[in-house]
C-alpha cells in the first residue's frame, strides 16, 4: 500500500552520494519504474507515477501510487531498499514497515487492511544529489514472508 513510501526512502537515502569522488554528466532527468514483482505478489501495483518526469536535484518531487493489497499487512512486514550510482551499491538498507509507517503521522497504520489502496506524497530532492544515473530497488515481503512487492526505479537526474 505504501510503495511510495519506499521509493521516498531510497530517493532520501541519495545524500550518502554526494561525497563520492565520481559524478559524471548526464543529458537529462528522466524517472520511470519496472515492477519486477509477479501476479502472486500481494501488493498488486496498478500505477506508479512522478512528477515532473524529469527530477532536478533540489526541486520537489511527487509520487503518486495505487494499488490493491490481497491481504491484510501488519507487524512483521519488512523490506529492503538498494540504490546505485554510477554501477555502485551505495546504499543496502533494510526496514520495517510498520515502523516506518509509525514515523510518518498522515500515513495510514498497521494493520494495513486488504482492499484499492492510493497515495501521493510530495519530497525534496537535496540539493547536494549529484547528477548521475541511480538505480533504486525496492522489495518487501509480508509478515508471514510472501512476497509484498518489488520495484525497480531508473532516475537518471540532471543538476
Amino acid at each position: 500500500m505504501y510503495t511510495s513510501a519506499f521509493t521516498l526512502l531510497a530517493l532520501l537515502a541519495t545524500p550518502f552520494v554526494a561525497a563520492s569522488p565520481v559524478t559524471p554528466r548526464v543529458p537529462a532527468s528522466s524517472i520511470s519504474y519496472t515492477n519486477c514483482g509477479n501476479a502472486n505478489d500481494v501488493l498488486q501495483i496498478q500505477s506508479l507515477t512522478f512528477n515532473p518526469t524529469n527530477p532536478t536535484a533540489g526541486q520537489n518531487l511527487t509520487v503518486n501510487f495505487s494499488g490493491t493489497l490481497g491481504s491484510t499487512i501488519d507487524t512483521g512486514s519488512s523490506g529492503n531498499v538498494t540504490v546505485s550510482f554510477s554501477s555502485i551499491q551505495v546504499v543496502n538498507q533494510a526496514f520495517d514497515l510498520c515502523n516506518e509507517l509509525k514515523s510518518d503521522a498522515s500515513a495510514p497504520q498497521c494493520p494495513l487492511q486488504q482492499g484499492s489502496r492510493n497515495f501521493s506524497q510530495t519530497v525534496a530532492l537535496p540539493a547536494n544529489i549529484p547528477a548521475a544515473d541511480y538505480k533504486i530497488g525496492v522489495t518487501a515481503n509480508t509478515q508471514t514472508g510472501s512476497p509484498l512487492l518489488c520495484v525497480n526505479i531508473d532516475l537518471n537526474l540532471s543538476s
